[in-house]
């Protein structure tokens, strides 16, 4: 079994496809973005990616127009991988998962009854074409509302961003 094995190993290393998930790309945007989304929330997005490979923050200030609650959020972000498709090679496509808070305010008669603390993560995908400091996004974000009851929270937006350099 063990020497059928070690035979199998060249065979199975010359028919592995190559990667398509790369670091982040020099050329992705990078400092201070700010943008808008729609979605649930509708809002402003601001976010802010250093230079160090694969962190980033992200919040937003937004409505909810399905429970007319005002949301406020700010999210460490990680980018897990950097998809690249050997058609679109001017284009790359982050995957992302991150973790935050989240506060929403509005009227008692609103179904999350605010005010509600959160805790939401977000999964998401960006995507960016070479040397242009603009990225659009589609996040989902599963939560958990904590204060004043424990409660299940999802946010579902689409948006963009364009990128000032900071140096």
């Amino acid at each position: 079994m063990l020497t059928s094995l070690l035979l199998l190993l060249p065979l199975a290393h010359a028919v592995t496809p190559a990667p398509v998930a790369t670091q982040t790309l020099e050329r992705d945007p990078t400092g201070v973005g700010i943008g808008a989304m729609i979605g649930l929330p509708t809002g402003l997005s601001l976010s802010w990616k250093p230079r160090l490979e694969g962190f980033s923050a992200a919040g937003t200030v937004a409505w909810d127009f399905s429970t007319g609650t005002f949301a406020v959020g700010a999210d460490a972000i990680y980018t897990l991988a950097t998809l690249h498709s050997p058609d679109i090679k001017a284009f790359s496509f982050p995957v992302y998962i991150g973790v935050g808070p989240r506060l929403r305010l509005g009227p008692w008669t609103s179904a999350y009854r605010p005010p509600i603390v959160a805790l939401r993560v977000p999964l998401g995908m960006a995507f960016y074409h070479e040397g242009v400091p603009v990225e659009g996004f589609l996040e989902a974000a599963p939560g958990i509302g904590m204060v004043p009851r424990v409660q299940a929270t999802f946010d579902i937006v689409i948006g963009g961003r364009f990128y000032l350099r900071v140096p």
